[in-house]
């Protein structure tokens, strides 16, 4: 296999990842700078512009399959990741909050039924 096949399924990996929420931003950061480490030469110039905020999961969409076809500068894909994040992690972050709520409602219950 090509390195240059090897870079991009890594880079459409990770745009997956991105797309789903699965990839935090220090995580996607992290990610790029290993794959531009491994690879010489993984990224391809590419311009664009980029939406204004508010971004939304069609523009994450949209921005992840042009991935597929060849969108692939380090700008670019620092740009979906910045977007990722910026519609994922209230949804983390509820989701830690959720978790943290139940967990205390647990312990809580506990000591009310378990105390001498």
């Amino acid at each position: 296999m090509s390195e240059h096949h090897d870079s991009s399924r890594n880079i459409i990996v990770l745009t997956r990842a991105m797309e789903s929420g699965k990839s935090t931003l220090a995580q996607s950061k992290r990610r790029l700078d290993e794959i531009e480490a491994a690879y010489k030469s993984p990224f391809l110039p590419t311009q664009f512009t980029p939406k204004p905020k508010p971004w939304d999961k069609v523009y994450l969409s949209e921005l992840c399959e042009a991935v597929t076809f060849g969108k692939t500068s380090k700008a670019y894909l620092l740009h979906i990741a910045e977007v990722s994040d910026a519609i994922f992690r209230p949804i983390r972050m509820l989701k830690t909050v959720i978790a943290a709520v139940v967990l205390l409602g647990a312990i809580i219950v506990a000591w009310v039924l378990f105390r001498e």
